[in-house]
């Protein structure tokens, strides 16, 4: 299996955690367990597709996905080949990228071609290209492409209330308190709570 992690352009940091590429041609099925880590992904997958287990069945996947943030592990078994493109974004990213709640679809792994999303059905065009182009294993096309893509993005992008808090949560490794949390915001706590709700 070949995993590349590729660094967004510096101006994206604030909205990406990292683009990654997976590859590899051996089909038989492998289970990895997958522990949750904060973050949401976008994932293209143009090889075959994989199986998840979240609670207790194994569910077929689709060939595009959206895997919200998680607050247990889950399985994921491969079909065969894998060949795939993902965006791992910041907690808030995709509301402020894309208009999604941070609670809708918590603990879900949705397709992401039922959505009618302006802006992700532009992302997967430029993902398409990749492919058809035969780049989609060249780390430095798949990076110019997103980073290109995203900048465009970020400058209609909202400010992000929780960035303070959200900093303080990964920097302590989760063990802050929620007034630190209301305090890094510059909101009460009862605020604090609708921020994370909504946001």
């Amino acid at each position: 299996m070949e995993f590349t992690r590729i660094s967004p352009h510096a101006d994206l940091e604030r909205f990406i955690e990292c683009y990654w590429m997976m590859y590899s041609q051996d089909s038989v099925p492998q289970v990895e367990k997958i522990i949750p880590d904060g973050f949401t992904e976008i994932i293209f997958n143009y090889g075959d597709v994989y199986k998840s287990k979240i609670s207790g069945n194994w569910t077929l996947q689709s060939p595009n996905l959206l895997a919200r943030q998680l607050k247990t592990f889950f399985y994921l078994e491969n079909t065969g080949r894998t060949d795939s493109i993902a965006i791992k974004l910041k907690p808030a990213a995709l509301t402020q990228l894309f208009g999604f709640s941070m609670d809708q679809y918590l603990d879900e792994i949705v397709d992401l071609d039922s959505f009618s999303n302006p802006e992700l059905k532009q992302l997967k065009e430029k993902i398409d290209e990749c492919v058809r182009l035969g780049y989609n294993r060249e780390e430095q096309f798949v990076k110019r492409i997103l980073d290109e893509y995203f900048a465009k993005l970020i400058q209609t992008a909202p400010e992000n209330p929780l960035e303070g808090p959200l900093n303080l949560i990964f920097s302590s490794n989760g063990l802050v308190t929620v007034i630190e949390m209301a305090s890094a915001a510059g909101v009460g706590e009862r605020q604090l709570e609708r921020l994370f709700k909504n946001t």
